[in-house]
């Protein structure tokens, strides 16, 4: 059966808040500051992601959920990959699904994530988006990395 790229059908909510709470925990020590952690713990991220349901696409893997995105107009806020499902293809998979539905509606797709975060930044590398800026997250005070790729159908 292989890979699918699908919107969230709300029915499958408690499963993806608890894939992106274990991804956030395990990589905690490599990256993420207390504040985001706290963000994680306290329930936050729970609303965060409800509150942005219908932003939020699923890689399944044989029917099974192993990545999440979050996705505001042109820009993945967010990617998730199971870490039992991470280093063996899925996440570029994933943004490669991501990219074709992104490329359909919009001519630069943007990426982010926390500037500490040296493996989703080489991920996002490796993939064709090139490094724009490290932009301030109020709310963590924590530095991100912006990225951006032009539609190469385009140039």
């Amino acid at each position: 059966m292989g890979y699918t790229v699908e919107k969230l059908n709300l029915k499958d909510l408690v499963l993806i808040l608890e894939l992106t709470k274990s991804v956030v925990v395990n990589s905690t020590s490599k990256f993420i500051s207390d504040k985001a952690l706290e963000f994680t713990n306290n329930g936050d991220s729970d609303k965060y992601i409800k509150k942005n349901a219908n932003n939020i696409y699923v890689l399944k893997y044989n029917s099974i959920i192993i990545g999440v995105a979050i996705i505001n107009n042109n820009t993945i806020e967010s990617l998730y990959i199971d870490d039992k499902y991470q280093n063996i293809g899925a996440g570029s998979t994933f943004l490669f699904h991501l990219l074709i539905m992104l490329f359909g509606n919009f001519s630069k797709v943007k990426a982010k994530c926390f500037n500490k975060n040296d493996i989703a930044n080489s991920f996002y590398l490796r993939n064709g988006f090139i490094f724009n800026e490290c932009v301030r997250n109020q709310y963590f005070n924590e530095d991100l990395s912006s990225f951006s790729m032009v539609n190469p159908n385009i140039v």
